[in-house]
């Protein structure tokens, strides 16, 4: 029974309430009805109140269907065109369709009875051109007391919806596109004293949004999908908006943002999302932010994405912040490839406040950067990019690493890591392309632990070595290089002034200085390093950047010029031994100079200075000065192999000798074989001589002073002047003065067979001499008085054979 009374009640309260309705809309469609030409009549009279253009009415009507159970005032096929219409060709607005709805309650209470608005099938078009007209001045009210009279009225409208709009603000003065395709866009209005709220729903396509139509557009041909609430602050004349998971292109974004309408009106942006694509996120950008941002690739979605854009609504490029962190990826970049990468990054176009908002003036960087580059870790608390026109980088490298790790990321032509460990920490600074000395620094240093080294070109290989190379600014530092070359312990301390900065350039060649010091150098472990350099050919690698720069720092050490100091406590070659050798080399181009060498050897010293230039891939054309003070010179014969002459031998000889010699001669490349082209002269001062068991001299003994000592001859001081031509040597008249006779010797000694000598036995010589005779110089040029001329020729057996010259033959030819 309370059931049935309860259903009872209730379904008379519906028909009541039915009633009242049919009643209220009966009574409002008598008074539309009966007064629907003054309303017709009032919309067209408020409509050409609040435009002053050309306005086109098609058809306007009362609709009860279309937006049932509201009442609805129909316009059709209105356009409202400026007067510069025949120039531009758009007309400020079109549409097929524009529904007022009318609130039956508001029309019975005689207040505004517009509460919903809809527009179908339309297009906004607002245009100013280059030089300051704009079709905006339509909005003006055509009487401002009645639009000042009419703005006091509050708005009740409540909802707004368009269907199939296309709105686009085309600012050709300031550069500004915006182009919306408003599939559906429905706004829920909430009226009060101090904000208008409006809830909206989109479903929008942009074509344009672009703030400089020379940069580009934002959101290019991209959807947008969402809800969206909007707040207008009457007071501040501030809308501000905010968006959570509205979608573009099919993916979720928090927007927000506000625009200003005051003196100075901005507006700002902030977009953010998760697990988005790089190449997704830049391309939502502008098409010249995009290409910039281009300069690196991601292999994987970035875990986040926040974004601040900012700038004048009276024109200018907006300011853009970009911040973004992933983990792990991939990534790309012009200097190398690295893979399982975590790092955060930003990017700004306005690096210096205040400055013009471009690519020179913008900053890509990477923040905490871990990543692996060919299986080597790689860390990096900053990177910058900045001056995206031309870009320059600026960060801060370590790793720790084997050095075998990298042979393959080097791909050098001039040096092969086998053992040891490396650790790098640097700071670079400079160009991505076209570096020179000028723009490029790098800081820091690359330190090297037992390891084994091979230098390609001379097919040295350094072990145990340990060492730290220094980087300040373009120059590079080798600081005690400690190693070992078969067995020879070597310090080097080296410096390349300018060095990196010749990479990529071609301008000059580098300067490389090298100090070396030894307690014992084998230089027959060192020969290669007279070889010819090869020509860099550069290895193939797949990590283009760094091989590219290894290949570059190749050529660089391939054309160097070098200058070596050499310090050594002892010094070794074949059978020359020499202790507390300074030595001053320069290698430029495949020249060698050599500056100052000096040295002890045989009880005495010995200074050289000269030039080896190449003079084909086997020889070098040398010229040599050798200077020589107080050796012994057994030690010096035998050292130099007897000087390359069989005729007298390092056995034969003692005494004190200080010469100087001036060559020039063919040396091998590898040493192996004599000089045979030598010519020069040298200058000899022999002291405390003697000549022992000499056959020569025992040979002038058959014929004469046969019972003296002519095996153990001891002179006075033997000087002269010996000139050499390519195996043969002039011997220019000599004295000597010596226990076994006074003699005068000239002539031409051979090793082609031409040997011509003359001896002047001087008859003084028949006088005997005692054992403790000394003998004494009176001068080369001395006549000698009646002597025995004794003349030396090479027999037919190629030995030398000394007859008596009794018609003084020799002279006379």
């Amino acid at each position: 029974i309370v059931l049935k009374k309860i259903i009872k009640y209730t379904l008379r309260g519906i028909l009541i309430v039915l009633g009242l309705l049919i009643i209220i809309y009966t009574a409002a469609y008598i008074y539309l009805s009966v007064n629907k030409k003054e309303l017709l009549a009032d919309v067209r009279k408020q409509v050409s109140e609040k435009f002053s253009g050309d306005i086109q009415i098609g058809n306007i009507e009362l609709s009860f269907i279309d937006q049932f159970p509201a009442i609805a005032i129909l316009i059709e096929n209105i356009s409202i065109k400026d007067s510069q219409f025949a120039q531009h060709g758009h007309p400020l607005f079109t549409a097929k369709k524009v529904y007022s709805a009318i609130s039956i309650l508001r029309l019975l209470q005689k207040n505004n009875p517009l509460s919903r608005i809809e527009i179908d099938d339309a297009q906004l078009y607002i245009y100013t051109d280059t030089s300051g007209y704009t079709n905006t001045y339509l909005f003006k009210p055509k009487n401002a007391d009645t639009a000042k009279t009419k703005s006091k009225a509050k708005t009740e409208i409540e909802n707004i919806t368009f269907e199939n709009v296309r709105l686009v603000m085309n600012n050709q003065l300031k550069r500004k596109l915006f182009d919306l395709d408003i599939s559906s866009l429905h706004c829920a209005m909430e009226n009060t004293d101090s904000t208008i709220i409006i809830k909206t729903e989109n479903d929008i396509h942009v074509h344009d949004l672009a703030f400089n139509v020379q940069v580009g557009s934002y959101l290019k041909e991209a959807s947008l999908k969402g809800d969206i609430d909007l707040v207008y602050h009457k007071k501040l004349e501030q809308l501000s908006f905010q968006g959570k998971s509205v979608n573009i292109k099919d993916h979720p974004f928090d927007i927000s943002g506000a625009f200003t309408f005051t003196d100075q009106p901005f507006y700002f942006f902030k977009v953010a999302t998760k697990n988005v694509g790089y190449d997704f996120a830049k391309n939502l950008l502008t098409k010249k932010l995009a290409k910039t941002l281009s300069i690196v690739k991601l292999g994987r979605n970035l875990d986040n994405v926040s974004s601040y854009i900012a700038g004048p609504l009276n024109g200018g490029e907006p300011s853009i912040n970009i911040q973004w962190k992933c983990s792990p990826n991939n990534i790309v970049s012009p200097i190398a490839n690295f893979t399982d990468c975590s790092f955060g990054g930003s990017f700004t176009n306005e690096l210096k406040k205040g400055e013009p908002r471009c690519d020179e003036n913008s900053r890509l960087s990477i923040d905490h950067f871990s990543g692996l580059y060919e299986g080597i870790r790689v860390v990096s608390k900053q990177v910058f990019i900045t001056n995206l026109t031309f870009p320059v980088i600026d960060c801060d490298v370590k790793s720790d690493f084997g050095l075998s790790q990298i042979n393959a990321v080097l791909a050098s032509n001039t040096f092969e890591l086998k053992e040891g460990k490396g650790s790098l920490d640097i700071q670079y600074k400079g160009p991505i392309e076209n570096n020179n000395r000028s723009n490029t620094t790098i800081n820091g240093s690359l330190t090297l632990s037992n390891g084994q080294l091979y230098y390609l070109p001379t097919k040295i290989q350094l072990n145990d070595a340990n060492c730290t190379i220094a980087f300040k600014n373009t120059d590079v530092y080798v600081n005690n290089f400690r190693s070992s070359v078969k067995g020879n312990k070597l310090v080097i301390n080296g410096v390349g002034k300018n060095l990196l900065a010749f990479m990529g350039t071609n301008t000059s060649k580098a300067n490389i200085n090298w100090s070396v010091y030894s307690p014992s150098i084998n230089m027959n472990d060192f020969n290669s390093l007279l070889q010819k350099r090869p020509e860099i050919v550069s290895r193939k690698t797949n990590v283009s950047k760094l091989g590219n720069a290894s290949a570059e720092f190749d050529q660089i050490l391939q054309q160097a010029n070098f200058h070596v100091t050499v310090k050594a406590d002892e010094l070794l070659y074949k059978k020359f031994k020499a202790a507390n050798v300074i030595a001053s080399l320069g290698l430029q181009d495949e020249n060698w100079t050599l500056n100052q060498i000096s040295m002890q050897h045989g009880g005495g010293s010995m200074f050289i200075n000269g030039e080896l230039n190449q003079k084909s891939d086997r020889y070098y054309s040398s010229n040599i000065q050798v200077s020589m003070d107080n050796v012994d010179i057994n030690k010096v014969m035998y050292a130099f192999d007897n000087f390359g002459q069989p005729g007298i031998s390092y056995t034969n000889l003692k005494g004190k000798l200080s010469a100087k010699a001036s060559v020039v001669m063919d040396i091998e490349r590898d040493m192996q074989q004599r000089p045979e082209n030598m010519v020069g002269t040298i200058d000899f001062s022999l002291k405390n001589g003697a000549l022992l068991h000499y056959e020569p001299m025992k040979k002038i003994q058959s014929v004469i002073f046969k019972k003296r000592n002519f095996d153990e001859i001891h002179f006075a001081e033997l000087k002269n002047r010996l000139e050499i031509n390519n195996g043969e040597v002039k011997i220019n008249r000599m004295e000597i003065q010596s226990t076994a006779l006074t003699m005068f010797v000239e002539g031409l000694y051979s090793q082609q067979g031409n040997t011509d000598i003359s001896i002047q036995v001087p008859l003084k010589n028949l006088k005997r001499r005692d054992e403790d005779f000394i003998p004494q110089n009176k001068g080369a040029e001395t006549k000698g008085g009646t002597s025995i001329y004794l003349r030396g020729q090479t027999g037919k057996d190629g030995n030398v054979q000394f007859k008596l010259d009794v018609f003084k033959k020799f002279r006379k030819g």
